[in-house]
């Protein structure tokens, strides 16, 4: 799992650093930068299932609200163009439902 994590950080890091350079240059369209936020905020609710996955505890759900507080802080349009369900719940209950998200999740991969 924490392969996996790391294989993911790589990308998000690639995506965001593309971002950055498309959003700094002026080449992009505010419609561009847009729709690019939108395919990062897809990667980054693949992320939070990652750490969903990972052993439950509060070492897990602290470094689920610190890559969510960076993403936040640092890239605010990435963080905005969220279209994910679950991910929202998370957000609107400040990560109290992390339990039962974890809970859900490990129910779903049982039945696959």
């Amino acid at each position: 799992m924490l392969r996996l994590e790391e294989d993911y950080d790589r990308v998000m890091g690639s995506l965001l650093k593309f971002y950055d350079q498309c959003a700094a240059s002026g080449e992009c369209s505010q419609e561009k930068c847009a729709y690019i936020a939108r395919i990062i905020a897809r990667a980054a609710a693949g992320k939070v299932k990652i750490l969903l996955s990972a052993p439950y505890g509060k070492a897990s759900r602290a470094r689920l609200i610190a890559f969510e507080r960076k993403l936040k802080k640092h890239y605010p349009a990435v963080y905005a163009a969220n279209e994910n369900r679950a991910v929202s719940l998370l957000r609107f209950s400040r990560y109290r439902l992390y339990p039962a998200a974890f809970g859900l999740l490990q129910i779903q991969n049982r039945r696959r």
